[in-house]
């Protein structure tokens, strides 16, 4: 996270928490917009950064994982790799 260090940027934040928003002139606004491209561009490159891994799974496990990726139209290991990520995420339910 980037500190907030300077008048202006504190006096931005009151205005933002406060739905009062102010102008800003074209180089602060410049300046402003170069600090975002580059904090979207880490958190990007952050969240899409894959590492391999090696599991050992029951073969019939793996058959009914690649029979519902091929129902759905994905590759199996896609598939997998959705499943444990909506599971992390909380999007995937326990029964």
């Amino acid at each position: 996270m980037i500190p907030i260090e300077t008048p202006e940027e504190l006096e931005l934040l009151s205005s933002l928490e406060s739905w009062d928003f102010i102008s800003l002139e074209p180089k602060k606004k410049s300046h402003l917009v170069g600090i975002l491209s580059t904090a979207s561009k880490s958190t990007i490159k952050k969240l899409s950064r894959k590492k391999p891994v090696n599991i050992r799974l029951i073969e019939s496990d793996i058959d009914r994982l690649k029979a519902i990726a091929l129902s759905k139209g994905v590759p199996y290991q896609t598939f997998i790799t959705e499943l444990i990520h909506k599971y992390t995420s909380g999007k995937l339910i326990e029964k």
